[in-house]
């Protein structure tokens, strides 16, 4: 590799650059795991259960997905 482009690639502060492999994929019960964990976070940063009549998209979203566990 020329030193160009290895300064190039060592001043990438922003990682734009960076090489992101991909996971593997989730079962359903991993993604089940994740949701469900999602709630959780929005519960420990809230202090409160998800509503699903709310007219905040994230939350609604979460309320819902809650309703339907």
């Amino acid at each position: 590799m020329s030193d160009r482009l290895q300064r190039i690639f060592n001043n990438d502060e922003h990682d734009l650059l960076k090489v992101n492999h991909k996971s593997k994929s989730l079962t359903p019960q991993g993604k089940l795991e994740q949701s469900f964990l999602e709630i959780v976070d929005f519960y420990a940063e809230t202090g409160r259960i998800p509503s699903a009549d709310t007219t905040e998209m994230s939350e609604r979203k979460l309320g819902k997905r809650l309703r339907a566990i």
